[in-house]
């Protein structure tokens, strides 16, 4: 959905064109709010059958917001899911077989190379990236299996300085 902002309340709630029919989740904009990324089990996400959850995108045009598209580059390496930009990239968590249950991983359209955010993942945590301050200074996470709360699903905080990041802190209580 999408709302616009008139004074304190959100008014002209509508349905994005190009949503509604399948399960679609976590959606993020582009600092310039020209793109949307979002998980969906829609089908056409990747060329392998047995990945549900893909990452989609749709533009926003003069008129509206485009179809949305798979993006390709990156879903054919199992499933994935939670997309953020950063930078020039995307931030994601990506299910890449045993050895890689669902790992932050950081792709780069201009050289369509996918990348392990190494830093910020362990062999037996699930995680995903959740929100990057405004700044890009500060990145949150949600992570299962990390620290003393095996397979609870916390947030942690990590730093983020140039093109790498730090050692993620659980938030406290």
């Amino acid at each position: 959905y999408e709302a616009r902002r008139l004074n304190a309340l959100w008014v002209d709630t509508q349905k994005l064109p190009f949503s509604g029919t399948y399960n679609d989740q976590g959606a993020r904009l582009t600092p310039d709010g020209k793109r949307m990324y979002f998980t969906s089990d829609r089908p056409g996400g990747s060329n392998r059958p047995q990945d549900v959850w893909n990452i989609w995108y749709a533009d926003r045009t003069s008129t509206g917001w485009s179809a949305a598209a798979p993006l390709s580059a990156i879903n054919n390496g199992g499933d994935e899911c939670c997309a953020l930009p950063w930078k020039n990239k995307i931030l994601f968590s990506a299910d890449r077989g045993p050895h890689e249950r669902w790992q932050v991983k950081a792709w780069q359209a201009e050289t369509a190379i996918e990348r392990a955010a190494d830093s910020l993942n362990l062999p037996t945590t699930w995680q995903w990236p959740s929100y990057l301050s405004a700044n890009g200074s500060l990145l949150l996470l949600n992570s299962m299996g990390r620290g003393d709360r095996s397979l609870q699903d916390d947030i942690f905080a990590a730093s983020v300085m140039g093109n790498r990041f730090g050692q993620p802190v659980r938030l406290p209580y």
